[in-house]
């Protein structure tokens, strides 16, 4: 798990709170929700550059100049602006505007290459931008664009991907290089005449799906795209983690090598067996992506109530699918109610008897809450909304309800007709007969 501390950025003024498996931050508009994510994933993503080989001097010294210009962060930074990132594998400080950043020695090679997507809240752009590849500059949303552009296309009409309860398919069309939802009916529309909750929901899941049950044929795709990257990270790992072993390059895969099928280095050949096994793993987890790091502002857009907890089930099904990561803002209490219903499914599983569990739709997406963060922010600081039992509190929910009934029950004095008004006008209500 890795520990965060943002002090002074942007609406921020103080946060500090442990990464886990699965982190939600609800809050109002303008409250610093997506500032945090775009840290967080920043800081994750400047983890992955250093340890696969990029110099930490040279990450370093662009790093308050690269988070502005890749997350459109420009004047949330001042001189007295505070960044913290700790991991079992780097630790990352920027302060009074100086930044350092330092592998561990003991841990640096028990890295494993995380997939880093930022799913940003704008992303029906993969609909309004035909020609996104020359309009957009070159921050999270190009990067947003080109990964949907390399993943859309294992979605294909033979084998489309399901839209969670909504009986219809996503696929993408190669010859004519165009996005399509077929319906139940068998009909066809393109997605940019679909409605915005499928323009907005079809790229999260496409994008999800592909990296949470499809990596190693991401992978395939984007090596091909990368080979001078993956090449210079094959480099780094011969050269510093097996620095001392007999090893040498050849063109071509020999027996006793280990082979690299989509890169410039096609094998590595170790003299003796102790060293293979020593550097395929290490390979393994430096070259090829072990799991999912996903980043998701506010999946509930345009989405009616039903369908954001369909969705919800299915982000915490994914995610536990291997060492996935997931980290949501959200302004939705359906995405809280259905992601509670999830960790409540975990502490029950052993006790709910096989007819009521098949009632439960979330049983699939049971998910300890051992492993699940949520946090409120407010007035630039977080906090965690999570009783002792680890479920969201009963009372943050009562709280929420109770400040929209407050309303209803000053006007309902005032509700019926004129010989109700009369004789009733000062009765205060009561909440059974409310609820």
């Amino acid at each position: 798990m890795a520990h965060l501390i943002v002090k002074n950025i942007g609406p921020i003024k103080h946060v500090d709170i442990e990464l886990k498996k699965i982190n939600v931050v609800i809050g109002k508009q303008e409250s610093g929700k997506s500032v945090i994510c775009k840290i967080a994933s920043f800081c994750a993503w400047v983890e992955k550059a250093v340890s696969i080989g990029k110099e930490a001097e040279l990450m370093g010294g662009k790093f308050k100049e690269n988070l502005e210009r890749f997350h459109c962060l420009h004047e949330y930074l001042d001189d007295n602006s505070e960044i913290i990132y700790t991991s079992d594998i780097i630790s990352i400080k920027y302060k009074n505007s100086e930044p350092t950043i330092e592998l561990n020695k003991v841990n640096r090679w028990s890295f494993k290459r995380p997939k880093i997507e930022y799913i940003t809240a704008d992303r029906d752009v993969v609909s309004k931008y035909p020609d996104w590849d020359s309009e957009l500059l070159d921050n999270y949303l190009l990067s947003f664009m080109t990964n949907w552009n390399n993943v859309r296309t294992i979605y294909t009409k033979n084998n489309p991907l399901p839209i969670l309860d909504l009986d219809a398919a996503y696929y993408y069309d190669k010859s004519e290089q165009a996005d399509f939802i077929r319906m139940q009916n068998g009909q066809t529309m393109e997605l940019d005449i679909a409605s915005d909750g499928l323009q907005s929901v079809i790229p999260l899941l496409a994008l999800f799906t592909a990296y949470t049950e499809r990596l190693q044929e991401v992978d395939q795709i984007t090596s091909l795209l990368d080979k001078v990257q993956i090449e210079n990270t094959i480099k780094h790992v011969h050269e510093n983690r097996l620095r001392g072993h007999t090893a040498r390059r050849y063109p071509e895969p020999v027996e006793g090598s280990i082979h690299f099928p989509y890169h410039y280095t096609t094998a590595i050949l170790f003299i003796s067996r102790g060293n293979i096994d020593i550097a395929k793993q290490t390979f393994d987890n430096f070259v090829e992506s072990q799991y999912a790091n996903i980043f998701i502002e506010k999946p509930e857009l345009n989405l009616c109530p039903a369908t954001q907890r369909s969705l919800t089930y299915q982000l915490v099904k994914g995610t536990l699918n291997g060492d996935h990561k997931l980290f949501i803002t959200t302004n939705s209490q359906c995405i809280l109610y259905a992601l509670n219903n999830c960790m409540m499914a975990y502490l029950v599983k052993d006790k709910i008897p096989a007819t009521d569990r098949e009632r439960v739709s979330c049983k699939d997406a049971c998910v300890n809450p051992e492993d699940v963060s949520v946090w409120e922010i407010t007035d630039g600081s977080m906090r965690s909304i999570k009783e002792e039992d680890g479920l969201i509190g009963n009372n943050y929910f009562d709280q929420i309800m109770q400040e929209i009934m407050d309303e209803f029950y000053v006007m309902l004095n005032y509700y019926g007709n004129d010989s109700d008004y009369d004789s009733d006008h000062d009765k205060s209500p009561s909440t059974s007969t409310i609820m």
